[in-house]
């Protein structure tokens, strides 16, 4: 599977809120296969918690519990982002695929 962004992920600041933007890769929509598709517009009533959870998540996404000695190159890991209906989900394997945050 490849991913291709046409834009990296951005928090940037409107006057004064922030906002998050999302980057996507591909996905299914209503209307079928969608390259760079539009899932999901809201806001948080109370983003502490929804923070911390996101670095949770981009923590498990960077960390390396086991690394075989066979291994060389670097396994680049990112958080994924799904989206369905009126919710998020956040997720992310360690480098080593022995844990995963959601």
């Amino acid at each position: 599977m490849t991913y291709a962004y046409q834009v990296p992920s951005v928090v940037r600041r409107v006057g004064e809120r922030s906002e998050l933007l999302l980057e996507t890769s591909g996905g299914r929509t209503k209307v079928g296969p969608a390259a760079h598709p539009y899932f999901f517009q809201g806001f948080l009533t109370d983003p502490g918690p929804a923070a911390l959870g996101m670095l949770a998540c981009a923590a498990v996404a960077r960390a390396r519990y086991y690394t075989p000695a066979s291994v060389i190159a670097a396994i680049q890991a990112d958080p994924v982002v799904t989206s369905n209906g009126d919710r998020l989900r956040f997720e992310s394997f360690s480098g080593c695929c022995g844990s995963l945050a959601a």
